[in-house]
């Protein structure tokens, strides 16, 4: 990942390894995280690039927005700081 550009956002050690990656250049927003377990491992991408122009036409024809990448740990209501990129897409 780190030979393509992307940017190592996190890295843990305890049950496996688990990896979040985010690639931000040329306008992209392209989140990837990676699970190894001792016998699995799993693999999801999002592509979460919201043009502008898009954003602003679904904000104003339905009042909400959908966003992905915006990350929580489980049951907890603090934002994880891989969600700033996507929160500074639609901040004013």
């Amino acid at each position: 990942m780190l030979k393509a550009q992307w940017s190592l956002v996190s890295e843990r050690r305890d049950a496996g390894v688990a990896l979040t990656g985010h690639y931000g250049l040329n306008g992209r927003n392209i989140w990837a995280t990676l699970h190894i377990g001792d016998t699995t491992y799993e693999i999801a991408v999002a592509d979460a690039t919201v043009g502008e122009a898009k954003l602003e036409a679904s904000l104003g024809a339905q009042c909400h927005l959908a966003l992905t990448g915006v990350l929580f740990d489980f049951n907890k209501s603090k934002l994880k700081p891989e969600s700033d990129a996507m929160l500074e897409q639609v901040a004013p």
